[in-house]
């Protein structure tokens, strides 16, 4: 964005009446950098929504009744299967840097999240089938 509107000025703009050029370009990078965290924020709130609800349709429902379809479920235990192998590996790693993982000294929201993840997917493994 901020090179389009470089390219704009240079070549749109009668270069002798303009002051500088550095100003208004950095006030469309300004611009696009809000628009886009922006955007990344309400598709990161979209995200967050859809995993509490999947979370709250596990703890409330049945194996039978409840509203996840399938390819959600294959999803979520496929990135558990991921993080538990990753969680494995750093722990199996970790006894030469004083153990633990990255994670749980700073107690990040994403740590706990794929906790609940974890926790969540296991719990509606065990004897259901989502065929």
């Amino acid at each position: 964005t901020t090179f389009l509107c470089y390219v704009a000025l240079i070549y749109t703009v009668d270069n002798d009446n303009i002051g500088g050029i550095i100003a208004p370009l950095f006030l469309t990078f300004l611009l696009a950098f809000w628009v886009a965290s922006m955007f990344l924020e309400i598709f990161a709130m979209g995200i967050e929504t859809i995993l509490y609800c999947f979370i709250a349709d596990e703890e409330m429902f049945e194996a039978s009744e409840r509203f996840a379809e399938a390819e959600l479920v294959g999803t979520l235990s496929k990135a558990a299967n991921k993080h538990a192998k990753w969680k494995a590996s750093r722990s199996s790693k970790g006894g030469a840097d004083g153990g633990g993982e990255a994670g749980e000294s700073d107690g990040g929201d994403a740590t706990r999240k794929a906790e609940l993840v974890e926790v969540s997917v296991s719990a509606g493994d065990s004897g259901e089938s989502n065929a």
